[in-house]
């Protein structure tokens, strides 16, 4: 069985140097370890985008 994926939509890194991104199918933001570009596909666990 595969993992659910989604598109990334967008992203930023907040002052503190945090990166975040937008998903499409999910409302609001997850947390992640590094910037993700627009287009990547990222898994979710927990709140947070992963590869």
């Amino acid at each position: 069985m595969n993992a659910q994926t989604y598109t990334v939509t967008s992203g930023y890194t907040d002052r503190e140097g945090r990166h975040w991104v937008f998903v499409r199918g999910l409302p609001g933001k997850l947390s992640c370890d590094e910037a993700f570009p627009e287009g990547s596909s990222v898994r979710v666990a927990n709140g947070r985008a992963f590869r």
